[in-house]
């Protein structure tokens, strides 16, 4: 059995996704507007790696059917869901920003598909 059909039948939860969209000379940060993907949210602890090769504390891993960036910000549930301003994660109760993420190709097969997984946590400061 392929390891990505496997994937894609386990992500059946709805996630909000914000991609970063830039970041001003004072540190403010301004969103893509929210969307809505399919994934699969584990809450767990783990330390791991960001693109920079620091260590940084986990505090859930997503499994995701596309790829999401570091710095965006992911939330379990709809966009019907949310009581605040969508626009801004870092206001919404139970958003996570993305603080690692990766990609793993499948072991067999002659596509190109990936399985996406991307690590959170509530804050800017993660470094352990």
């Amino acid at each position: 059995m392929n390891i990505l059909k496997t994937i894609q039948r386990m992500c059946t939860q709805d996630i909000v996704y914000w991609d970063l969209s830039s970041v001003d000379g004072y540190g403010r940060e301004t969103f893509v507007s929210p969307v809505e993907i399919k994934g699969r949210w584990q809450s767990t602890n783990e330390i791991v790696m960001d693109k920079n090769g620091e260590e940084k504390v986990s505090m859930a891993r997503v499994f995701v059917l596309q790829q999401v960036t570091e710095g965006g910000y992911l939330y379990v549930g709809t966009l019907d869901d949310l009581d605040s301003d969508p626009i801004d994660p870092t206001v919404i109760d139970g958003a996570l920003r993305v603080i690692a993420t990766g990609k793993t190709p499948p072991m067999r097969g002659t596509t190109i598909e990936f399985m996406y997984t991307a690590h959170l946590n509530k804050s800017k400061n993660t470094s352990i």
